[in-house]
C-alpha cells in the first residue's frame, strides 16, 4: 500500500470527543488535481490511523456525543461543503441551507423555495440516550443538472454510535435553484 501523506495544517477540530485521534485530510499517492478528488479524513493518534470514509468510521474513535449541537456537527462533518468531498460514496451530497437573501454558495435555497417545499432546517432531539437528527440535503449524480433533495433521518448515540434511520427524495430542482460543487 502506498503511503499516506497528511495535511496536518487542514486538521478539522470537532466538538465532539475524539479521544486521542486528531482528524486530519490526507492522501494516498500523488495528489492531484482538482484535490478534492484525491483527499480523505484520516483519524491520527500517536499509536493509531484509520481511515474514515462514513459516520460508522468516525463511529468507531467517537468516544461522547454530549450535546444537540454536537450531534449535529457530527453528522454535518460529513455533508458539509466545506467538508463532503473528504468522505464515500463518491457523489455530491450536502447540507442544504435556507437563506432569505438570494442563494448564494453551494447548497443554499431560497426561503421562498423552502416553504413550497415544505423543507426545514435541521432539527434535533435528544431522546433515550441518544439524539434524533431530521435534515435536509440536496445532492447529484454529477454531471447531471437534476438535483434531489433529500430529507434524512439519523441517530447519534451519546457513546458515538451512528445510525441512518430514513432518507427520502422529496424534490428536485434545477442548477439555477440551487448551486452544486463539481470536482472536475
Amino acid at each position: 500500500m502506498e503511503p499516506v501523506t497528511l495535511f496536518e495544517e487542514r486538521e478539522l477540530k470537532v466538538g465532539f470527543d475524539v479521544a486521542e485521534y486528531r482528524l486530519i485530510p490526507g492522501c494516498i499517492g500523488e495528489l492531484g488535481e482538482p484535490i478534492e478528488q484525491f483527499l480523505h479524513l484520516y483519524g491520527v493518534s500517536p499509536h493509531d490511523m484509520v481511515r474514515i470514509a462514513t459516520p460508522v468510521d468516525l463511529s468507531r474513535i467517537t468516544r461522547a456525543v454530549r450535546s444537540e449541537s454536537e450531534a449535529l456537527e457530527f453528522v454535518q462533518l460529513f455533508t458539509a461543503p466545506q467538508t463532503h468531498y473528504l468522505f464515500d460514496p463518491p457523489r455530491v451530497l450536502i447540507d442544504l441551507t435556507i437563506a432569505d437573501t438570494e442563494p448564494r454558495g453551494f447548497g443554499v435555497i431560497d426561503r421562498g423555495l423552502a416553504q413550497r417545499l415544505a423543507l426545514r432546517v435541521p432539527q434535533v432531539a435528544a431522546e433515550n440516550g441518544a439524539f434524533h437528527i431530521d435534515r435536509c440535503l440536496v445532492g447529484a449524480a454529477l454531471p447531471s443538472d437534476v438535483r434531489s433533495v433529500l430529507v434524512r433521518s439519523e441517530r447519534v448515540h451519546r457513546d458515538g454510535r451512528y445510525e441512518l434511520l430514513s432518507e427520502r427524495v422529496v424534490a428536485t430542482l434545477g442548477p439555477e435553484e440551487v448551486a452544486l460543487p463539481s470536482y472536475e
